[in-house]
């Protein structure tokens, strides 16, 4: 079973069981570690990192158009 909504409930998702998250392509090297780090039993620096990136995920699940692929292009 895989979580959505943009990634933004990752670690909830798998704390419920949830083996992935579908959080598009703006951030997979963000969510790798998060996963890395739940998978290792860290749990604080799984939420730590989803933390760090909440605004940008936040507004990327609003659905910026053009605004929010500069967003993309200019994160990497």
């Amino acid at each position: 079973m895989f979580g959505g909504a943009g990634g933004a409930f990752a670690v909830e998702e798998f704390k419920r069981g949830s083996v992935g998250t579908m959080p598009g392509s703006t951030l997979p090297d963000m969510f790798v570690r998060v996963w890395n780090h739940f998978q290792a039993g860290d749990e604080d620096a799984a939420n730590l990192e989803m933390r760090r990136h909440a605004p940008l995920i936040q507004m990327l699940a609003q659905g910026q158009g053009f605004a929010g692929l500069g967003i993309q292009a200019h994160h990497g």
